[in-house]
């Protein structure tokens, strides 16, 4: 495996380098290869944690503190300047909660030779929790449907929906796009990245490596904290629907969803934010 062709991004936030299952998955898939990873370490916390980056065989980190919390598009921006800066062919984009299979990077250079005269530049591996399939799914009328199955290989992109983390990206389709948009800090990002990739590439990639991951929705948080989520929900929201002229409906289904979450919390503040956003 030819780990120096990949830059890696990791997200953290409230949580140390140590504490992500994301990255003792990737020490896990270091420790089996005769190659280094160059991994982005972007700390998005209000607080910060001294690391010996040395003792970490195999990983050549870059970290960077952000105490503004400016979210996972700045940070996914900011590791496709450190790819430029060092001459990486992909972007491996991550948060701090998928485990990765010990085959992933050799499941993914596998596919990539197989398709190298394509030239495509977009792959995702199979994101599962204990329901199954969670990554790629269908998106629905601008949310997502589980599917039960998706084949390996080339796959349209148009109508699905795939999770930030786990994507690899070339560097050359990310500099097409435009990257990121830096004002979405964390929800909508990925819809709103992927309605940019379909301007310059149809299809997606999907290689035979299974994460397991925890979706923050699926976490039981505070109410504190899914009223502050909830804010970046909706702020992702306006920026997508202002960017895109087809997004209509998306409306009722932001009051619907804060309906779900009023009847969780036993709360109106969720509808509040929405008739006063």
């Amino acid at each position: 495996m030819v780990l120096e062709k990949i830059i890696a991004v990791i997200v953290l936030y409230k949580s140390t380098l140590e504490e992500s299952s994301t990255f003792q998955s990737l020490l896990r898939n270091v420790a089996v290869s005769s190659s280094n990873l160059t991994l982005v370490v972007y700390n998005n916390s209000p607080d910060y944690w001294t690391y010996d980056f040395n003792i970490y065989k195999g990983l050549n980190i870059i970290n960077i503190n952000d105490d503004l919390n400016s979210g996972v598009s700045t940070a996914y921006n900011v590791g496709f300047k450190y790819a430029k800066l060092n001459n990486k062919e992909y972007i491996v984009l991550l948060d701090q909660d998928t485990e990765l299979p010990v085959s992933y990077f050799d499941s993914f250079f596998k596919i990539e030779q197989k398709y190298k005269a394509k030239n495509l530049g977009l792959f995702a591996p199979k994101i599962v929790n204990i329901n199954g399939l969670v990554s790629p799914a269908k998106f629905f009328l601008h949310t997502t449907k589980k599917i039960d199955e998706i084949l390996e290989g080339e796959n349209p992109l148009e109508g699905l929906a795939v999770i930030n983390s786990g994507l690899i990206i070339s560097k050359g389709l990310f500099e097409l796009t435009g990257g990121y948009n830096d004002k979405i800090k964390l929800d909508f990002s990925d819809f709103y990245f992927l309605r940019k990739v379909l301007k310059f590439e149809k299809n997606i990639i999907i290689f035979n490596a299974e994460c397991k991951h925890s979706l923050s929705s699926e976490e039981n948080v505070s109410l504190k904290s899914a009223l502050t989520r909830f804010d970046y929900y909706l702020e992702g929201a306006k920026y997508f629907r202002n960017s895109f002229s087809d997004v209509k409906g998306l409306s009722l289904w932001i009051v619907l969803r804060s309906i779900k979450l009023g009847l969780k919390y036993k709360t109106v503040k969720f509808t509040t934010k929405v008739l006063f956003s």
